[in-house]
């Protein structure tokens, strides 16, 4: 019999004010609610799991959790094969009420979280009060207090049980339904901003994009092969031939589709690509303005990504070339020798720093470089990710392993051994702010981390301050 005690060293081991933050954090065997003094807002060996369900832009007093139980069985009304459903915790670690939810979705603009039981999905305020039943395919918030949703009772399904079209109804702040007489995707899923959302609508025998409004009427005809969100006054659309462009809200065109991919809804930069033939384009968000064009010669194929708002990446043919949002070509390489990425946790502007890796897994080297690729700092065995940046500042885990061969029919082959993985991190001038000496490091703010060495796990700053502390000891017995 295996058995699991866990001590808890210290809960608080500084005096802290009023905490600011709670973060959910696992030691592999269980999981607690935390705040960044050290406060438990949870009981060891109630949550075999947990995580936050709000984004970093959610009021800290007002962020939701999702909180799987420790279970012997699973819960009543389960269906088989079924994710683990889990309850919804508020910011203090307190249940919004008795319901499991197998996922759920935290919309703070609107006040509301929209969850799911099995493949049904409903709708519950921040309290925990329901407003609508897991009975349709998809709830969208309008916006204004309701909700778009697709009844599962208005399910069609086709002659192998699949469904293939439900009916869109409009439930209104104050209680009243309407059919909005669109058959729509049976699952809805989409956002409202600047007033409209993208829905695919069955249009006779075929399925096309438009936009509704919060009452769910048409306010853009279903004439496209693909519509993406709004945002800004814009969104991206793609026509039956192919092209895309960008939309006003009125239906007309604020970019002609003539482009073959635009990089518009997820950009995070002042500017976005688009791509036309061979040439890719950097365009103004603002504006629209052109800022550049690059055209590459006799490709075969091409495409385009923005990294974290800092620059633009352009493949053609396997060569890879970077480009500033003002639209200077930074760099060149090849993209079988050399893989660039700059992602963060969190992140407030345009990073100045590149993560650039060479070499072949697992013996590759990673470097921390500038946007024009030079050096700052490495070689590293792994930079497992961009943490944090902002102000000009920044932090980045990173790893080291060893490695050993295994021989199968002949042929030797290289692998990191799973025991020997140290994680510590640096900042954007390569300098050591945690020692690699730490068996997993978890990132869950500027301030404060999740780490573990041994059988101790720790909440530390970077001072190397500890907050909390939890050691699980194993026993084992016949």
């Amino acid at each position: 019999m295996r058995r699991f005690l866990a001590a808890i060293l210290c809960a608080a081991l500084l005096c802290m004010a009023a905490s600011a933050e709670t973060f959910a954090v696992s030691t592999g065997e269980g999981a607690l609610l935390l705040t960044d003094a050290g406060e438990t807002l949870t009981q060891w060996g109630e949550y075999a799991a947990l995580y936050r369900l709000s984004g970093a832009d959610c009021p800290e007093e007002r962020a939701l959790f999702m909180a799987a139980p420790v279970l012997s069985s699973p819960p009543e009304g389960a269906e088989t094969g079924e994710a683990a459903r889990a309850y919804l915790l508020d910011a203090r670690g307190k249940r919004l009420n008795d319901e499991m939810y197998t996922t759920a979705n935290h919309i703070p603009e609107a006040g509301v979280a929209v969850v799911w039981q099995g493949e049904w999905a409903g709708a519950i305020d921040e309290t925990g009060v329901e407003l609508l039943p897991c009975a349709y395919g998809g709830v969208i918030p309008d916006g204004e207090g309701g909700f778009l949703a697709t009844p599962r009772a208005s399910f069609a399904y086709d002659a192998d049980g699949y469904p293939v079209s439900a009916r869109l109804w409009h439930f209104g702040a104050d209680g009243a339904a309407t059919d909005t007489g669109l058959d729509v995707q049976p699952y809805l899923y989409g956002a409202f901003s600047d007033g409209l959302a993208p829905v695919q609508v069955l249009t006779g025998a075929l399925w096309r994009y438009g936009y509704i409004n919060s009452r769910g009427e048409l306010a853009i005809e279903p004439a496209f092969d693909y519509a993406e969100e709004f945002r800004d006054g814009f969104a991206a659309a793609r026509t039956l031939e192919g092209k895309m462009g960008l939309l006003r809200a009125d239906g007309t065109w604020a970019l002609e589709p003539v482009y073959d991919d635009i990089g518009y809804l997820w950009g995070q930069g002042d500017a976005f690509y688009a791509l036309r033939g061979g040439s890719v384009e950097i365009l103004e968000r603002e504006t629209l303005a052109p800022r550049a064009t690059h055209t590459f010669e006799y490709v075969d194929y091409i495409y385009a990504y923005e990294v974290d708002g800092a620059l633009v990446i352009a493949v053609a043919d396997g060569a890879l070339t970077a480009i500033s949002m003002d639209g200077e070509i930074l760099f060149r390489g090849e993209v079988d020798s050399l893989s660039i990425s700059s992602s963060f946790i969190a992140r407030t502007g345009a990073a100045q720093r590149l993560v650039c890796a060479t070499g072949v897994w697992p013996e590759q080297e990673y470097y921390l470089t500038d946007l024009r690729l030079r050096p700052v700092a490495g070689p590293y065995t792994s930079i497992e990710s961009g943490l944090w940046w902002k102000d000009g500042e920044g932090r980045f885990l990173v790893c080291d392993y060893e490695l050993y061969e295994e021989t199968f029919d002949g042929e030797s082959y290289t692998y990191p051994l799973a025991s020997s993985y140290v994680y510590g991190v640096i900042d954007q001038d390569g300098n050591e702010v945690l020692p690699m000496a730490w068996n997993t490091i978890q990132y869950l703010s500027p301030q404060r981390y999740w780490a573990r060495r041994g059988e101790t796990w720790s909440m530390i700053d970077e001072a190397g301050n500890v907050y909390f502390e939890i050691s699980q000891y194993v026993d084992l017995m016949d």
